[in-house]
């Protein structure tokens, strides 16, 4: 767990030195920390940024996590590109899975999403589900 959080970090902050970004000289955390806290809260702690700060031994306020959107965003396309061009077999694997976001005999009721854009069928379950489809494509390396 430390290595990961150390080899994050480090691409982390490098990209923002890259990117040109600078942080505020009044805050006391950089940008680097706290995009850093937000990724290992998630591949750690399901997505907890309390308990990821606990464990960071700090305490980050969740706004200045979505100032940083933008940015985190470019540097999730920036893994990406790294990730593509470190994989030279060009293997990938290619899955989905629906995400139900209620059962059918619930979709008149349902306000979170409305309309038939959302619904869809699942063929493994031979059933229709009312929510969204989530593709994923990863290398074949990742899958083994």
């Amino acid at each position: 767990m430390n290595d990961f959080t150390i080899a994050i970090y480090c691409f982390v902050d490098h990209y923002l030195q890259i990117a040109g970004r600078k942080a505020s000289a009044k805050r006391k955390v950089s940008d680097a920390e706290i995009i850093m806290t937000a990724l290992v809260s998630v591949r750690y702690f399901g997505g907890n940024l309390a308990v990821a700060s606990s464990y960071m031994q700090q305490h980050q306020k969740c706004r200045m996590l979505h100032r940083l959107g933008e940015t985190i965003a470019a540097i999730f396309l920036a893994l990406g590109e790294c990730r593509k061009q470190l994989n030279t077999a060009s293997e990938y694997v290619i899955d989905s899975f629906p995400v139900a976001v209620c059962r059918n005999i619930r979709i008149n009721r349902c306000r979170l999403l409305e309309g038939e854009a959302y619904r869809g069928y699942n063929t493994s379950k031979r059933e229709y589900f009312h929510g969204f489809k989530v593709e994923v494509v990863a290398t074949a390396g990742a899958c083994r």
